[in-house]
């Protein structure tokens, strides 16, 4: 039998504000919700930087110790697990304190890192510490995408050649940054040849760190297929298109779908998600401790989705294509890059 293992949650937020999903808090409560129903993870404790939001969500879900600093939870209740809900800013910062503080498992919020120059630093502190870390991109665990996935490894529109998604109201990181995960999962996690991104970037600022208002995400894979995401516009009535050699599918949300190929269409319906999809990453974390292989959630391949997030960004910053494996050493969010060379042009 499994062992119960406790588990941390760093960033518990305030109680989301009705209808303002851009509040980034819910991910707090979210997490503590599916971890209720979870039989091997025991939520212990929460940290924030805001006592007000700590009591409330203790109150709500039970928990009964909450630390207003990381520092004072790793030194006085370590758990085996801790889920990052801070914004992306952060997150380098205390997975390393973590992990140096005996923490063996860890699950991190999307956007992962902040800067490509956290890209090596990461690979080091885990082969110094060997700490597990998995990415929240639970839509690969979504029964509907695993369906399309299915549908196309097995050459079910022939091969792939265009996937694109659009995004309205957000950018390409705090949301398209699951498109971009799963395309790289619809195919196969194929390596990437090279990006084109493009931004209009002013003075917007959210999630801790400037956003785009409107940008743009062009890429190709090593097997042939390319991708454009739209952060900040829907791309007509569908949630997503894949245009294949053969055939197309038209993703219309998270639980439906229409296939269209020579031999008619079909119709996929799935439930959206639910626990099993949320705790799958949890899960896959807690088997990867205990022996098992690192799943597609574990960093060295989500450091990849990583390289594409920021690598679209990089593209704007330099008004050029950027080629894979990128090579920055660019130490802060490239939007803010953006945005201060924007302020400062004449």
């Amino acid at each position: 039998m499994n062992k119960i293992s406790r588990a941390s949650l760093i960033g518990v937020g305030k109680p989301a504000r009705v209808g303002d999903e851009k509040d980034g808090c819910k991910i707090g409560y979210i997490h503590a919700e599916m971890l209720a129903q979870s039989p091997r993870i025991q939520l212990v404790s929460g940290v924030d930087l805001q006592q007000e939001n700590l009591t409330i969500w203790q109150e709500k879900f039970g928990i009964e110790r909450g630390f207003l600093s990381l520092e004072q939870m790793l030194a006085e209740d370590l758990p085996d697990v801790v889920g990052i809900a801070t914004y992306v800013g952060s997150h380098y910062p205390i997975i390393e304190k973590v992990a140096r503080a005996g923490v063996r498992g860890i699950l991190c919020e999307k956007p992962f890192l902040n800067s490509p120059a956290e890209w090596a630093k990461l690979r080091s502190l885990i082969a110094e510490t060997g700490v597990k870390i998995v990415v929240n991109h639970m839509r690969r665990h979504q029964p509907l995408f695993q369906e399309i996935r299915r549908r196309l490894l097995a050459g079910g529109i022939g091969q792939p050649e265009l996937m694109s998604a659009g995004v309205a109201g957000w950018d390409l990181s705090e949301w398209g940054a699951h498109w971009l995960d799963l395309f790289r999962f619809f195919n196969d996690d194929a390596t990437l040849s090279w990006a084109f991104g493009q931004t209009r970037t002013r003075a917007l600022h959210s999630f801790g760190h400037c956003m785009e208002d409107h940008a743009c995400g062009y890429f190709a894979f090593s097997n042939g297929c390319r991708g454009l995401v739209d952060g900040g516009q829907a791309l007509g009535s569908a949630t997503m298109v894949i245009q294949g050699s053969e055939g197309v599918i038209r993703v219309h949300n998270e639980g439906k779908a229409e296939i269209f190929t020579a031999r008619g269409s079909e119709l996929l319906e799935t439930d959206s998600y639910g626990p099993a999809v949320w705790l799958a990453p949890w899960h896959g974390l807690l088997d990867w401790m205990e022996g098992g292989g690192e799943p597609d959630l574990g960093a060295t391949n989500q450091l990849l989705t990583s390289e594409l997030n920021l690598g679209l960004y990089l593209s704007a910053l330099h008004g050029d294509r950027v080629d894979f494996p990128i090579r920055s050493e660019l130490a802060e969010w490239p939007v803010d890059t953006i945005a201060r060379k924007n302020t400062s042009a004449p």
